[in-house]
């Protein structure tokens, strides 16, 4: 090196790993209640699940198991017509070409892995209508799933369904 380009080089120093003490995460501190007030009580627990109207199966049960046969139908593991008469025309056309994205993009044989439902949440806006959510592990993935049933003619029927990719 010359004597020139030495004084161009310059040292720094290691930077500290560590965030700077207003960056770090910690737990907010308990307002201190000033004298004469009371705290209000707060109820956190769920709301009741949602019943079914007379003549309807329970929604939770059937939510689970519509869920487990619409992944399948969408990941080619089941035929679209196993489900047509839970679901309207608009749900059919889309399951169905899923299924066909599914079975057409696959080489070989399909796995047999079986798609496992992990949790589901039912609420009624209102009568003989139920909205649903639920997580499903399918191959090692998780999705979500959204569904809104309603009650026709004593039965469940599908009338929207979202599947998360």
């Amino acid at each position: 090196m010359t004597e020139s380009t030495s004084a161009m080089l310059r040292l720094l120093p290691v930077p500290a790993t560590e965030p700077r003490p207003a960056l770090r995460l910690t737990r907010p501190r308990e307002p201190a209640a000033l004298p004469g007030q009371a705290a209000l009580a707060l109820e956190w627990s769920q709301p009741p699940p949602a019943a079914a109207p007379a003549g309807l199966p329970d929604p939770r049960r059937w939510v689970a198991r519509f869920v487990q046969a619409a992944v399948e139908v969408a990941a080619g593991y089941r035929p679209p017509g196993q489900v047509l008469r839970w679901v309207d025309e608009e749900v059919h056309e889309t399951l169905s070409r899923r299924h066909r994205l599914a079975t057409h993009s696959s080489r070989g044989p399909r796995p047999t892995a079986r798609v496992r439902v992990r949790t589901i949440r039912v609420s009624s806006p209102r009568d003989a209508v139920v909205e649903a959510s639920a997580v499903v592990a399918d191959r090692g993935r998780i999705r979500a799933v959204a569904v809104r049933l309603e009650g026709r003619q004593g039965r469940w029927r599908v009338t929207a369904l979202e599947l998360g990719r």
